[in-house]
């Protein structure tokens, strides 16, 4: 019911694309990240969309692309 973290290792200095989508594809949640020179970084998704309101339970999946390389991830958010 709260926030997820989200962490991130990637080249410091580099910049990473995120997004949430839901299991039908529609982007929920984007972001543009400055990766800082350690190359961690830590955010949190609170379970919003990016146009406010909130969103129900379900399935959703993060994909993030760093220098060329894509990972995704499964979330399953509870409310």
């Amino acid at each position: 019911s709260g926030s997820v973290r989200l962490y991130l290792r990637a080249a410091g200095g580099s910049v990473a694309n995120a997004r949430i989508v839901d299991v039908a594809g529609r982007e929920v949640r984007a972001w543009k990240l400055d990766v800082p020179a350690s190359g961690s970084l830590e955010w949190s998704w609170d379970g919003t969309p990016a146009r406010g309101g909130s969103r129900g339970g379900g399935v959703y999946f993060l994909y993030v692309e760093a220098g060329g390389v894509r990972q995704s991830l499964r979330l399953v958010l509870f409310r």
